[in-house]
């Protein structure tokens, strides 16, 4: 397996490109997930000098457009067991996945873990429970922006055959949560500023969540809680 890219020119894929050497290696690589400035890239892979089975990594892309040397996530995310299924939320932050270790209640289950950008670490791994999560695999999570709804791909009673893909849709959200949509524009301009980092702090717990705009076109994703 390896991990290849295309891109859309007049609605149409044009020819597929198989990414480099930092990506691809002799192993066997099986998906991936990118950030929406197209800098930042997540994937599973089974190469040497991982934690065990497939593990996820993430490469940046250098000034020069190639991939820099892959890091392994680490025991946050990654266990002795097989890691997959990347999928990077809109914040940039919020890393989804499936997993058969951790806590898995039976073959890969849903997993997320949350970007600390003070301590630069990624959270321990947080399995997102049943009925979400079942006996069986559980193997690709895909929220929509609203965080209402989910697309998956999973083995269940009234499946077609194997893994078929499913729309879930949350009714109790916790009421806590808002996610604000949001650009920085200076005063008596129309363009967006991108060179900012943003701090919003908790006043009751004085926990920090920090942001950063879109490189592309200056949008922030903020969730609040």
């Amino acid at each position: 397996g390896d991990i290849y890219e295309a891109e859309i020119k007049d609605f149409k894929f044009k020819s597929k490109v198989k990414m480099g050497t930092n990506v691809n290696s002799s192993g066997f690589e099986s998906s991936a997930t990118i950030s929406e400035d197209g800098n930042t890239l997540f994937f599973a892979s089974h190469r040497e000098n991982g934690i065990g089975g497939k593990d996820i990594y993430m490469t940046r892309k250098l000034p020069n457009g190639e991939w820099a040397l892959p890091q392994n996530l680490g025991e946050n995310i990654n266990t002795k067991y097989d890691e997959d299924f990347p999928n990077l939320f809109y914040d940039g932050t919020t890393l989804y996945f499936s997993s058969k270790g951790h806590n898995s209640i039976g073959g890969y289950d849903y997993f997320k873990s949350t970007w600390n950008h003070e301590t630069n670490k990624w959270s321990k791994a947080e399995n997102l429970g049943y009925p979400l999560n079942t006996t069986r695999d559980d193997i690709c999570i895909s929220f929509t922006e609203d965080k209402r709804h989910a697309y998956i791909s999973a083995w269940r009673k009234d499946s077609k055959g194997f893994q078929d893909i499913y729309k879930v849709t949350f009714n109790e959200l916790d009421a806590r949560e808002t996610i604000i949509k949001s650009k920085i524009i200076e005063m008596g301009s129309t363009e967006p500023i991108i060179d900012v980092f943003v701090i919003i702090t908790d006043n009751r717990t004085q926990d920090e969540r920090h942001y950063t705009p879109n490189s592309k076109n200056g949008g922030l994703l903020i969730t609040l809680l």
